[in-house]
Formats: C-alpha cells, structure tokens, sequence
C-alpha cells in the first residue's frame, strides 16, 4: 500500500526495461511533476517489493548511486 503517488512513482520504476537506468528527475518527469524528484527517492525507499519494482535502476543526477 502506498499513496497515488508512490503507485505512480512505482508504476514508472517497473517500465524501466532490464538493463537501463534512469534518474530521479526522469522519473519525476515521467509521471507529470518536474520538481518532485526527491519526493521519487521517497517513494523509492517506501517500494514495498524490490524484486518486483526496480527501484536499484534509479540513480542521481550525476550518474551515481545515491541513497534514497
């Protein structure tokens, strides 16, 4: 269980083909809030099924992995 927004966020994370990456503000942008990107990381941190929903394709801005 989640808000709207962490479906959104987790939703976008699982159409991230096999090999890829993308970064939190792609993702932000992907689901419509430019700004939200560090409200992605938290969603990211909340993914209740890591397995399932990629959340180690997301990394910073820089390219670098990043806490979230």
């Amino acid at each position: 269980a989640g808000t709207d927004f962490m479906k959104r966020v987790w939703q976008s994370l699982q159409a991230i083909p096999y090999g890829e990456i993308r970064t939190y503000g792609e993702i932000a942008r992907s689901i419509g809030n430019d700004k939200a990107y560090r409200a992605v990381g938290q969603a990211n941190n909340r993914n209740p099924i890591a397995i399932l929903i990629p959340c180690h394709r997301v990394i910073g801005s820089t390219g670098k992995l990043v806490g979230y």
